[in-house]
């Protein structure tokens, strides 16, 4: 059957090609960073970092064959500072083979291997900045981490190492219009040229 000259089958192509935009444009459940003896959501994925040819990356699952729009990357790392320096000392999700069957939990002992050491693993490989959200929510963006609270601690690290800190108080700024902040968080998704 057609609907005004497009098949169904063409309707169906057409949503399955949009869904990847829909999929990162969902507000995601963040990664956790304990800082301080505090633990915070994390606005940022440092381990992506590691991964920066998508061929050599595991296909991460938040559950067994399970994806979700919520979490477009499969995974919850949680993250320490420690003597200035980041680490990696867990992933909650899951791996499969390439026919989707013998599903695992991810350990990091096999997926680092040499590189583990004393339960964590040494981010070296990560530099840019790490946002965490601290306070009340003031603006709510249903896309990536774009949604403002009262105030934001932002570490920034150096092949792992911290190496600045600020704080931003976003009590006392103008925020940006709702739409605004969507530009740049989809801004955020383009593709970077090589």
């Amino acid at each position: 059957m057609r609907l005004r000259g497009i098949t169904r089958a063409g309707t169906l192509l057409a949503i399955l090609c949009v869904l990847p935009a829909i999929a990162q444009a969902t507000a995601q459940q963040p990664d956790v960073l304990i800082y301080k003896g505090k633990t915070y959501d994390l606005f940022a994925n440092p381990l992506e970092a590691l991964y920066p040819n998508e061929k050599k990356r595991p296909q991460f699952f938040v559950e067994p064959r399970v994806l979700t729009t919520g979490n477009w990357r499969g995974y919850v790392a949680t993250w320490t500072i420690e003597n200035n320096f980041l680490y990696l000392v867990k992933i909650k999700a899951w791996t499969c083979n390439r026919n989707l069957t013998g599903c695992r939990k991810v350990e990091l002992r096999n997926l680092f291997g040499s590189r583990y050491r004393n339960g964590k693993v040494r981010a070296d490989w990560f530099s840019g900045d790490l946002p965490m959200p601290d306070g009340k929510m003031l603006q709510y963006v249903h896309m990536g981490y774009g949604s403002i609270y009262e105030r934001e601690i932002i570490l920034r690290v150096q092949s792992g190492k911290v190496v600045g800190v600020s704080n931003v108080d976003n009590t006392t700024r103008i925020l940006p219009s709702p739409l605004e902040l969507q530009r740049q968080e989809l801004e955020k998704m383009r593709p970077k040229p090589l």
